[in-house]
């Protein structure tokens, strides 16, 4: 059976954190319209707490949320109790995006294929962590810097990881 590849797509900062108190500690609207270029077209796979912190399906996406509980949430969303059933369900699918939250993304990052990260250039407080990024496993291929201005608060790098 095809699989698709595997990619983690994150918003942290320097201290790893990506969330607190069921949302994001910033407002950065680079970082916002980078992820839905990223995104658009194509597969998103996240956790129920993230899904809910969205109150909506993400429009032109197919919209998958991990939930034990398996119950519907939304007549636009896909949902399966286990990371291994909605990847069998998108097999045919070219790539896949886990967006979230943390406990998705330890779950599967010794799977993914790339990591699509916003490193944000601060350190917050936060309850959310994505998991450590162990050199000897990602080989940087793009790193793309933007300072901050009046609508993004914090400076940040877009950069992307292939699997070594």
């Amino acid at each position: 059976m095809p699989k698709p590849k595997i990619h983690l797509i994150a918003a942290q900062t320097l201290n790893r954190v990506i969330g607190k108190d069921g949302g994001m500690p910033w407002h950065l609207p680079r970082d916002l319209q980078h992820f839905k270029q990223r995104t658009s077209g194509h597969t998103i796979i996240m956790g129920r707490k993230t899904f809910q912190s969205l109150k909506k399906p993400l429009p032109n996406r197919k919209n998958i949320v991990i939930s034990h509980s398996g119950q519907p949430l939304h007549a636009d969303v896909a949902v399966f109790p286990a990371i291994s059933e909605a990847l069998a369900f998108c097999c045919n699918d070219e790539k896949v995006f886990i967006i979230g939250g943390g406990s998705l993304y330890a779950a599967t990052i010794d799977e993914a294929d790339f990591l699509t990260i916003t490193w944000i250039h601060t350190e917050l407080l936060g309850d959310t962590f994505f998991p450590p990024i162990r050199p000897q496993d990602w080989q940087e291929t793009h790193r793309s810097h933007f300072a901050a201005d009046a609508k993004n608060a914090f400076a940040l790098d877009f950069v992307d990881y292939q699997r070594r």
